[in-house]
């Protein structure tokens, strides 16, 4: 491949990725160890603040996990909820920047409640209140809230196909005022709802909701730890891109470099060379 022609982050080669000195990368060998390394890295985290008589907050997204077997973690070792605080990273909106109703069939929290909530053993179970998701009305009652619960310890996440993470949009802004923005109603790119469509409409972008509100990279870099999970055959390039790239708002994801308690797991085909040419 030509430097000259094709972007200079999307060479780096698969041995560049194991070799990564800046933050921890492990290669998983299938979709389902990364979905077994999550659940088996969440319970552990929880379990071992329960020991330790403290709370757990988390950032959650709906993707790319299956949060199934986190739940079956939880009940076969008796891991209880109960100190837990979650944050989803997201929820769409309709074109008023409402939040889609909890019957909406892509309600992130339906969602939530039904692959993890609700599995959960019943003495397990967090207290709803805890279980929080942004409000469109009131953004900023997650910033507050995630404040007096004394910040995030981990936030978990993957990358989008624009480079975003959470719902956090690419924008043409100093990468130091984005890095500042909180959590906010937005406009959905393109991009986020064709990603959306293929993998939750069956390729309709119609159906997808134009907006969203999501917790903002103010929320994001604040937390204690940031663990990201690559599982996209088409993360292969954009995992390069925020992670080899330069840090800018044009790719959100990328400024996760500048976190000092960054880890990344991927699937071993994200981490083979992006295959660029007529397909």
């Amino acid at each position: 491949m030509s430097q000259s022609l094709i972007d200079e982050s999307l060479l780096v080669s698969r041995q560049k990725v194991e070799k990564e000195t800046r933050f921890p990368v492990e290669i998983v060998p299938t979709l389902e160890s990364l979905w077994d390394h999550f659940a088996r890295n969440c319970a552990d985290l929880i379990a071992v603040r329960n020991r330790e008589g403290k709370k757990t907050v988390i950032i959650l997204p709906v993707g790319p996990f299956d949060y199934k077997r986190l739940a079956a973690i939880a009940n076969q070792e008796q891991i209880s909820f109960r100190r837990v605080v979650t944050v989803n990273m997201d929820e769409f909106c309709d074109a008023q920047g409402k939040e889609i109703p909890y019957e909406h069939p892509l309600s992130f929290h339906a969602y939530m409640d039904r692959e993890l909530f609700q599995r959960l053993d019943a003495d397990l179970r967090l207290d709803p209140k805890n279980a929080v998701f942004p409000d469109a009305s009131d953004p900023a009652s997650t910033t507050r809230r995630i404040e007096a619960e004394g910040g995030v310890d981990v936030c978990y996440g993957g990358f989008g196909i624009d480079g975003h993470f959470a719902f956090n949009m690419p924008e043409a802004v100093d990468v130091n005022t984005y890095a500042g923005l909180p959590t906010r109603v937005l406009t959905l790119a393109p991009e986020t709802r064709t990603q959306t469509a293929l993998g939750s409409t069956s390729g309709d972008v119609a159906s997808v909701p134009p907006k969203a509100v999501t917790v903002g990279m103010k929320e994001i870099l604040a937390a204690r730890e940031v663990r990201v999970y690559l599982m996209r055959p088409w993360q292969s390039s954009v995992m390069r891109r925020c992670l080899y790239g330069p840090v800018t708002a044009q790719y959100p994801s990328s400024l996760l470099q500048r976190h000092p308690r960054l880890r990344v797991v991927m699937v071993s085909y994200v981490a083979d060379q992006p295959k660029i040419g007529p397909g």
